[in-house]
């Protein structure tokens, strides 16, 4: 049994975020969908019971959430996630700042999955110019 389990976390989940879309846009709150690319390189399926995440801009907190997510994750494939979350007007405009002057992104967080005790860390850093930044409902890029 702690054969399995070491194997496990030897090839851990990978979770990679892809873009950014503000869903409704107001002077008091932006909710914000993250995109998220969630892959499981194991060789069994796992499974998600619940996942908390933090996401920094250049260094400093810009959101935070959970979701639960009772969902299982095939062998060797990814798939997307919609994680939402709210933040403040301030910071919608540090993010566009920070992407005009390629600023970095920092996503970490765990995962508590239902068929193995205990939390799995994640962590995806990059620059806010690769991701896709999109407005509500349309193609075109925020700018």
């Amino acid at each position: 049994m702690a054969g399995c389990q070491a194997r496990e976390l030897e090839a851990p989940v990978a979770l990679r975020l892809l873009a950014i879309t503000p869903v409704n846009v107001s002077i008091t709150n932006q909710k914000l969908r993250l995109s998220v690319e969630v892959e499981n390189p194991g060789p069994t399926e796992r499974q998600v019971a619940h996942l908390f995440f933090w996401l920094e801009v250049d260094g400093s907190a810009f959101v935070d959430g959970r979701i639960q997510y009772l969902s299982m994750l095939p062998v060797r494939r990814s798939q997307v996630l919609r994680l939402n979350a709210i933040t403040g007007l301030s910071e919608l405009g540090r993010l566009l700042a920070a992407r005009r002057y390629n600023g970095s992104f920092r996503l970490y967080g765990y995962i508590v999955r239902g068929d193995l005790p205990g939390r799995h860390e994640f962590e995806h850093s990059g620059r806010i110019s690769d991701l896709d930044l999109r407005r509500a409902r349309s193609s075109r890029l925020l700018k």
